[in-house]
C-alpha cells in the first residue's frame, strides 16, 4: 500500500481497476484507495501485467502492505500465481520486501510489488 498523503498509516481498497492477467503501462491508474484525506488513484510504477491481487476491494492494509504483484511478461503471470498459491512466495515473505523491484534468482522471475 502506498503512502498517499504525509499523514497516511493505512489505507482502504476502494475498487480495482484491473484485473488479474491484464496489461498495465507505466502510470496508468490500477485501483482506488480511500486514504485519511480522499479516495485517490494508485498508478502503477512499471509496465507489466497484474499476476495476482492480494488484497481484495474492501480490505485495508497498512502503508507498505504489499497489496498486488506486476510482473514483466505474461509468460510470468502463471509461473507468479503457481509460487503464491504453493506459498514459496507467501504474504509473509512479501512484507519483508523492502524494494518495489525484487528479483527471484530461483524462478527467474521479476515481481514488481504495487
Amino acid at each position: 500500500m502506498p503512502a498517499l498523503s504525509s499523514t497516511m498509516t493505512e489505507g482502504k481498497i476502494v475498487e480495482w481497476l484491473k484485473n488479474p492477467g491484464d496489461k498495465v503501462e507505466r502510470g496508468e491508474s490500477v485501483l482506488v484507495v480511500e486514504s485519511d484525506k480522499a479516495d485517490m488513484d494508485v498508478e502503477s510504477f512499471q509496465d507489466g501485467y497484474l499476476a495476482a491481487v492480494l488484497m481484495p476491494a474492501g480490505s485495508t492494509a497498512p502503508v507498505g502492505e504489499t497489496i498486488g504483484i506486476i510482473v514483466e511478461t505474461e509468460d510470468e503471470i502463471l509461473l507468479s500465481r503457481k509460487i503464491i498459491k504453493q506459498s514459496k512466495f507467501n504474504q509473509m515473505k512479501i512484507k519483508k520486501i523492502s524494494n518495489q523491484r525484487i528479483r527471484m534468482k530461483k524462478y527467474q522471475l521479476n515481481l514488481l510489488r504495487l
